[in-house]
């Protein structure tokens, strides 16, 4: 089953674009598909999987990650240079802050994530003592939101 079809969003394809210098034509073919594949699945349980949903060819996914030389420096020089470049993600005097994710109610108020990983075998929680510092960080975003003016829920 079709889920998608077609070339990426004209604003996913201007940010794409700014790659350009950097990828060969298939490359570059291979990271649009790449990041369609990652808006269609966004569970992103597997290549194959994040393939299927965005009616991408799997193999040429599994080349661009396997198979295709990238210049790692090149690519970072321009990831930075693309955050410098947005008003919203530039360092400022005051500094930046980088936050996983906000959630947004349906009245507005705002629910700061972050997301960890772990690989235990017993049930997941944020109370044993070495994940205390989660908490603290979770509680500093929260505070700092709060601190300029948003509606941030104690969750």
């Amino acid at each position: 089953m079709k889920h998608y079809s077609g070339r990426p969003l004209r604003c996913i394809e201007q940010f794409l674009n700014q790659f350009q210098p950097l990828f060969s034509k298939t490359q570059m073919h291979g990271l649009r598909q790449l990041v369609q594949a990652m808006f269609f699945d966004y569970k992103r349980l597997s290549l194959s999987a994040a393939s299927k949903r965005a009616d991408c060819d799997y193999q040429r996914l599994q080349y661009f990650f396997s198979e295709s030389a990238w210049d790692i420096d090149a690519l970072n020089t321009m990831r930075i240079k693309i955050i410098q470049n947005q008003k919203t993600t530039r360092a400022t005097i005051k500094g930046v802050m980088a936050i996983d994710d906000i959630w947004v109610g349906l009245d507005g108020q705002l629910f700061i994530v972050d997301y960890k990983s772990t690989s235990k075998e017993e049930e997941v929680s944020i109370d044993a003592d070495w994940q205390i510092s989660y908490k603290r960080q979770m509680e500093i975003y929260q505070w700092l939101f709060r601190r300029n003016g948003f509606n941030v829920s104690s969750t």
